[in-house]
């Protein structure tokens, strides 16, 4: 039997690696989507385990563990103190690791300095440049290696070479990413001069002619990463977040398939598998969403990009395999996604099933705060 787990939402990690330090305080609207979320382990966590919150609604809390069956509650402070749990936060950080003990959890059970710097450096997006390397040296998979920008000069160079996406080391969601395309090269010298400066560096990718945005999600433990799933997502044309697909693990591989008919799949899963297991495992235990995308070369032919960032954390991926699996009807599909909490009054009241199935409508999967993160099914075209 495997160890329960008590989890933490906290999505402003990535803010939290770039500050570097257990002393982070998160901005207004980060800490917003913290408290908003911190019911969604109820989700994708197993049987017996518990997620940490600073005061939830427990009428809502008592209707959805009624609706749908659960067996996950909130970590009560000897549950917390217990030993008995082992720490699941959304990500890693010095933050992390304090969020964690500052809620009574033994400090035995998280992990130490050492540890925690060694996640962060692994979590830096300069990860992907050693990561596609490897997949075309050790694999022969075509793989775009994004540029290490460590100078203004170097940066506007770039941008006068042609289009890309600038990124910050660490940021989430499309966060810290910009688009070069529409903007003057002034602007993005400026704009990100000042990261170099105080980080070191930024990445810079080449613009590709984007088909459809996906993901490979893995569990690495014990030195190995071991395959976990598919998501699907969708993203702007600056990159940012926009939901994840809500379906079978079946229809969502066969729709990845059809975006990219040219490709094989396995052998990129079994690459990136491979390649995690070298650069990432034997330093890293927990979830890893690869983010991938299908893209139509010059000449007209469809290839994938098999690693666009590596998330070492939890990602919506997650949490939408886990709600797919568990909680979405038969023959149902739709979307999750986060949308302002003021909005929830307006979407369709969900349609559950008597196997605690949602079947249409929307539901929201945690009590809206500034946020409501939604589970809506309706028809969604195939790519």
């Amino acid at each position: 039997m495997s160890t329960p787990r008590i989890y933490i939402f906290n999505p402003e990690n990535d803010l939290a690696l770039a500050f570097g330090r257990a002393g982070f305080t998160p901005p207004a609207t980060a800490w917003q989507m913290h408290l908003s979320g911190e019911a969604l382990p109820l989700w994708y966590a197993s049987p017996g385990d518990r997620f940490h919150s600073f005061g939830i609604n427990a009428g809502w809390l008592d209707d959805m563990r009624s609706r749908f069956g659960m067996d996950v509650d909130v970590a009560s402070e000897s549950e917390m103190s217990s030993g008995r749990f082992a720490a699941a936060p959304w990500g890693w950080s010095a933050y992390a690791v304090r969020l964690f003990a500052d809620a009574g959890f033994p400090v035995s059970g998280l992990p130490d300095t050492e540890a925690v710097e060694c996640m962060r450096q692994l979590s830096s997006r300069r990860l992907t440049m050693g990561f596609n390397t490897m997949l075309r040296d050790a694999h022969g998979i075509e793989a775009p290696v994004p540029v290490l920008v460590d100078s203004a000069d170097m940066l506007r160079h770039l941008c006068e070479s042609g289009t890309g996406y600038v990124k910050q080391p660490w940021s989430c969601s499309g966060r810290g990413v910009a688009s070069t395309a529409g903007m003057r090269t002034d602007e993005v010298v400026r704009r990100f001069s000042g990261v170099i400066r105080r980080q070191g560096y930024v990445m810079w990718e080449a613009a590709l002619d984007r088909i459809a945005d996906f993901a490979m999600l893995f569990h690495c433990a014990g030195g190995k990463a071991v395959f976990h799933g598919y998501s699907m997502f969708s993203t702007d044309g600056g990159g940012h977040y926009g939901g994840n697909v809500l379906a079978t693990q079946d229809e969502i591989y066969s729709d990845i398939a059809a975006s990219c008919p040219e490709v094989s799949l396995q052998n990129i899963r079994e690459a990136v598998a491979d390649v995690l297991g070298r650069l990432v495992a034997p330093e890293y235990t927990g979830p890893v969403g690869v983010d991938m995308l299908s893209y139509r070369n010059q000449d007209g032919s469809v290839r994938v990009a098999p690693c666009i960032e590596v998330n070492l954390r939890c990602t919506m991926g997650f949490v939408a395999q886990g709600f797919s699996s568990r909680f979405l009807d038969s023959g149902s599909r739709g979307v999750l996604h986060v949308a302002p909490a003021a909005g929830v009054s307006s979407l369709e009241p969900p349609v559950v099933s008597s196997e605690g199935r949602l079947m249409a409508g929307s539901l929201v999967l945690s009590p809206p705060y500034s946020y409501a993160f939604c589970a809506s099914v309706r028809m969604l075209e195939k790519y």
